[in-house]
């Protein structure tokens, strides 16, 4: 586990050190029991007492461990970082690699994001909420999100369509992927609306616009050239 910093100040932990194994595993019980209870309470409605509880421990114990409880959710996502770029390299890089066509890599993908923010939809929630208050706030999840991009993309390139210049193909993806996160994003924190996170129609739309954009023939020279 890496050392959280404080987003207003980087020389302050968010997480306080410790030397003793046991102290250690009482600071990942904390951790698990914040993150266990995000998965059915809002953020802004857990109190420290509620985590405590979870996590078999004090409130005093709470607070030898961590500054506050917003530096709990600090530290919670860069956990859930970790773990996405721990699958990197285990079974999301083989699902990647094992593609035999843009629209399979595509679908795969967007359905590795949009599990991904299904399972820890509350965590995003709190997460944005926190960077409109904190502008210095970290940001682990994008942070990870990006890398799988960049993974995505290596092998996205192998199946790009001949008429499509490598480096517009590049930019496409990118600006696709950004297209597709933001929407998610926005599905959280604009629900309800007309597109659901849990409904499977969601994914399928997501893929289809995502290859549109991709496959798009391009625009003759002339017309691609900004007017003055």
């Amino acid at each position: 586990m890496s050392m959280a910093q404080h987003p207003d100040n980087p020389d302050r932990p968010l997480i306080r050190p410790t030397k003793q194994a046991r102290s250690r595993k009482q600071t990942q019980r904390i951790i698990g029991a914040g993150l266990a209870l995000l998965q059915d309470h809002n953020f802004q409605d857990l109190t420290v007492e509620q985590i405590a509880e979870q996590a078999g421990c004090s409130v005093g114990t709470l607070y030898k461990r961590f500054v506050n409880k917003e530096a709990l959710l600090e530290v919670i996502a860069e956990n859930v970082s970790e773990e996405i770029l721990g699958e990197l390299t285990g079974g999301l890089s083989e699902q990647i690699e094992t593609t035999a066509s843009l629209d399979e890599l595509l679908r795969r993908l967007i359905v590795y994001f949009v599990d991904l923010i299904r399972n820890q939809e509350r965590l995003v929630h709190a997460m944005l909420g926190r960077r409109l208050f904190v502008s210095a706030t970290n940001q682990p999840l994008q942070q990870a999100a990006n890398q799988v991009i960049d993974l995505a993309l290596t092998k996205a390139t192998a199946h790009r369509p001949a008429a499509i210049p490598r480096i517009e193909f590049e930019r496409r993806f990118r600006v696709a992927m950004q297209m597709t996160l933001g929407t998610l994003v926005y599905i959280v924190i604009g629900s309800p609306g007309p597109m659901v996170l849990h409904d499977e129609g969601t994914e399928q739309d997501l893929t289809r616009s995502v290859l549109a954009i991709l496959t798009a023939p391009m625009e003759p020279e002339h017309r691609r050239q900004p007017t003055r």
